[in-house]
């Protein structure tokens, strides 16, 4: 870690460009060697106020030393010029062969971030007031880095086409992206106040609770439950969250993002009547079949039987012996031609 630091403060200072305004050549040469010599900063030199003014429009420093007097104009107008309106500057020290506590109150009203007289201080004096301005340098360039991660993390989750939101152990929202105002209806300043569990179904809070009690537990979860809208619109959810901790490994909330599945389950519903649909459909085919086989089975029996029955009569009726057809006990009910011929008449 001191090792990472160390290697950023060399790249800051190698990056830092300083701009010495100062008339008088010897001093400007001092200035810009001590500065130059220390922190191994790009220095350059302007002799006047018009030559400064150039300089500062033509590129940006992040450093400026500014005589108290100059040949074309005074050092505090210049301040007043560079520091206008509060706007982003580099830090200005002031440096002044006329140090008093007038001159000195007067540089800082103006936004000076420095005040160093020329005397025999003056080395250490720069010195010191260069090191502060690093650090006002530094300090800019980590909160704009700051800015800038947080416009594109904003940007990044209002992106989401999901909710996002970031919750305290208790459930009061602390962060969230655009489309939990866009889908709930609620205002941010609304969603500021409320807990969660104030955006489910009442029936469902219970299981919402559960389910950030297993979250705490587990670190992790997933959840099916019913959105309902500032309107009383109830949307399916797919909520999936994790256990946010501190660097001492305490927890202090949860972070979630919750998905919209309404017309997803809605599809996996109809498929599933579908199924259920074609599976009756099957059912019911699958009896007629059967049942007209069993129809056809009993159809081609009966066909057989005709069939035999016909080749025995066939037999039974041309035989050239004599064939009866008796009961079991002895009643003759049919007889064959043979014996018609042989006895004249069929019997009765």
């Amino acid at each position: 870690m001191l090792a990472a630091l160390t290697f950023s403060l060399m790249e800051l200072h190698n990056s830092i460009k300083a701009l010495v305004i100062e008339d008088d050549r010897e001093m400007a040469n001092l200035l810009k060697r001590i500065i130059g010599n220390k922190f191994s900063f790009d220095v350059e030199v302007a002799y006047d106020c018009a030559t400064a003014r150039r300089r500062l429009l033509e590129q940006d420093f992040d450093i400026v030393t500014l005589d108290y007097r100059l040949p074309d104009g005074a050092g505090l107008d210049l301040l007043d010029e560079i520091t206008e309106g509060g706007r982003d500057h580099p830090p200005v020290i002031m440096v002044t062969g006329h140090g008093d506590e007038e001159t000195a109150a007067r540089s800082f009203r103006s936004r000076a971030s420095g005040y160093v007289v020329k005397d025999a201080k003056l080395p250490e004096m720069l010195v010191d007031a260069v090191e502060k301005a690093i650090a006002e340098i530094s300090l800019k360039r980590v909160e704009k880095e700051l800015l800038e991660e947080k416009v594109f993390i904003e940007d990044a989750l209002n992106g989401l086409p999901d909710l996002f939101a970031v919750i305290d152990t208790e459930g009061k929202f602390f962060r969230w992206n655009e489309k939990v105002s866009d889908v709930t209806g609620y205002t941010n300043a609304q969603i500021s106040r409320m807990n969660v569990v104030e955006l489910f179904r009442e029936r469902d809070r219970d299981k919402l609770l559960e389910g950030l009690r297993h979250l705490r537990e587990e670190g992790s979860a997933v959840e099916e439950v019913v959105l309902e809208t500032r309107e009383g619109e109830h949307r399916l959810y797919e909520l999936a969250g994790r256990l946010l901790r501190n660097y001492g490994g305490i927890p202090v909330g949860y972070c979630g993002i919750g998905r919209d599945v309404t017309e997803r389950v809605r599809v996996r519903t109809d498929l599933q009547q579908e199924r259920d649909r074609l599976r009756d459909q099957l059912r019911l085919a699958t009896e007629e079949l059967d049942a007209a086989n069993e129809r056809l089975e009993s159809e081609s029996a009966g066909e057989v039987i005709a069939e035999a029955e016909g080749r025995y009569r066939s037999i039974f009726a041309l035989t050239p012996d004599y064939a009866f057809l008796m009961t079991s006990e002895g009643c003759i009910l049919e007889v064959n031609q043979a014996v018609i011929d042989r006895i004249g008449l069929p019997l009765e």
